[in-house]
């Protein structure tokens, strides 16, 4: 049986690394991207649920699930950001986000909302 994969992007190695070990531990598979740009070169046919950080040089989160959703992704997103203050709910879901949550990020909260974003699939 085929892993379900959850696409993480972050420019921050150690958390895109810490992010990814969490993912495996709980079953899936992780595909891990340093950029937003990285993901969007990539073959993202397999993914089931992206978790993007915000706040990335070049292409940010937001840029990202924007791009997405212009060329019909549907692919549900996860936002991660230190930066709340910098960017409302209304702006994120308008952007197709279906969640946001804070950094630091904690393990229970996090997969909650990739199950959440799964479910909404």
């Amino acid at each position: 049986m085929q892993k379900t994969v959850i696409a993480i992007v972050d420019d921050d190695r150690l958390v895109l690394d810490a992010l990814g070990s969490l993912i495996r531990s709980c079953g899936y598979a992780a595909a891990l991207f340093p950029s937003a740009t990285a993901f969007l070169e990539s073959d993202r046919e397999d993914v089931a649920c992206i978790l993007s950080d915000y706040q990335m040089p070049v292409v940010s989160g937001i840029a990202l699930a924007r791009e997405l959703r212009k060329t019909g992704d549907r692919t549900p997103i996860v936002l991660m950001t230190a930066f709340a203050q910098d960017i409302t709910r209304e702006q994120a879901m308008a952007a197709g986000i279906v969640e946001v949550l804070e950094k630091p990020l904690e393990g229970e909260p996090l997969l909650a909302a990739i199950e959440r974003a799964l479910i909404a699939l």
